[in-house]
């Protein structure tokens, strides 16, 4: 589900927006190795104690960069219609 503070569109001249979501509203991260998080009790570490439940929509970017990264590395010729393209359709 889209946070509450972004948009759910449409934009002013009636498009509808957005057109990809990303992970942001919840989320489980990898731990830093040395620890020094304080981020208080919303960052608890799960049970291996290797990821941490995280919040904030600054994340959606680099999960879809790493995602077109990947996409990328598969097919190396895609161009910037047929990424968004697949992004929109998965």
């Amino acid at each position: 589900f889209l946070s509450c503070y972004s948009s759910r569109g449409p934009n002013r001249n009636g498009t509808v927006k957005p057109e990809i979501v990303a992970p942001g509203q919840w989320y489980a991260s990898a731990d830093a190795k040395d620890g020094n998080i304080s981020a208080g009790d919303w960052a608890d570490l799960d049970s291996t104690g290797k990821y941490r439940q995280m919040n904030g929509t600054s994340a959606a970017t680099p999960y879809t960069s790493g995602i077109i990264a990947l996409m990328l590395q598969k097919k190396p010729t895609l161009t910037l219609g047929e990424i968004k393209n697949l992004l929109k359709a998965n």
